[in-house]
């Protein structure tokens, strides 16, 4: 809708056909309905966007840019399996740059790859079958994080937990596979610090989510629904949370 957020879509769909109902308290918020009951959902909510190339999915189909930490030689697959690969191991400068220093680097003995949020650590095994793994490693590796965990509180958690259904082409996957190094991903920003837990239940529940943005941001990082004319889907109305 050209308002400089991508945020999402809603439009309403028979009782019965749609994945989400609007919160009877709140009708900004659009709860998502149980498959284990009864409840039946009359709204469908999708990503703002349009299907580019019409396989029916919205905004999968981007302009360019790739996940940086799928783009590493070990266990590389192409993008029709690991999305954001790129068309090439190390195709990117960034990706090239990184693996040529540490092999130009042979005292290099650890990996400590930064990310974004989520308040945890990823470690090995990742981008591999755990099965595969070699267990004395394992074991090392494995203490290391209980230390981590009862010295800062933050859990670690395997990057890779099924022999098929993994990532592909990680950086430390590659550290670890093709130079022996032991490598981290820290997940540095806890999910759900910046809002409060006005109930105490140690949740944060989306209703309390909207009353710390109307009373201490002003409301300035949800737009509210507004009626919209898609050209897929006709009358829609797009809103929702500002991602960034």
């Amino acid at each position: 809708d050209g308002d400089g957020w991508i945020t999402q879509m809603r439009y309403k769909v028979p009782m019965g056909e749609g994945t989400h109902v609007m919160d009877a308290s709140d009708s900004r918020i659009m709860r998502r309905i149980s498959r284990q009951g009864d409840e039946q959902g009359d709204y469908i909510v999708i990503g703002e966007g349009i299907d580019n190339d019409g396989d029916g999915r919205i905004n999968e189909d981007g302009i360019g840019g790739l996940d940086m930490n799928r783009n590493f030689p070990r266990n590389w697959e192409l993008e029709h399996i690991q999305s954001g690969a790129g068309d090439f191991p190390l195709s990117e400068p960034e990706t090239y740059a990184t693996v040529k220093f540490i092999n130009e680097h042979p005292n290099i003995t650890g990996i400590v790859h930064g990310h974004t949020s989520g308040g945890f650590v990823y470690r090995l095994p990742s981008a591999s079958d755990p099965t595969k793994f070699n267990q004395d490693d394992i074991a090392l590796i494995i203490e290391l994080g209980n230390y981590y965990t009862e010295t800062t509180g933050r859990r670690v958690d395997p990057s890779s937990t099924d022999p098929t259904r993994h990532r592909y082409g990680t950086l430390i996957s590659w550290g670890y596979w093709d130079r022996g190094i032991v490598g981290w991903v820290p997940e540095y920003v806890p999910r759900n610090y910046w809002w409060k837990d006005y109930d105490g239940d140690s949740e944060i529940s989306e209703s309390e989510r909207h009353r710390f943005n109307d009373e201490e941001l002003g409301g300035k990082y949800f737009s509210d629904w507004t009626p919209f004319n898609h050209p897929e889907f006709g009358e829609v109305e797009i809103g929702g949370w500002h991602s960034k």
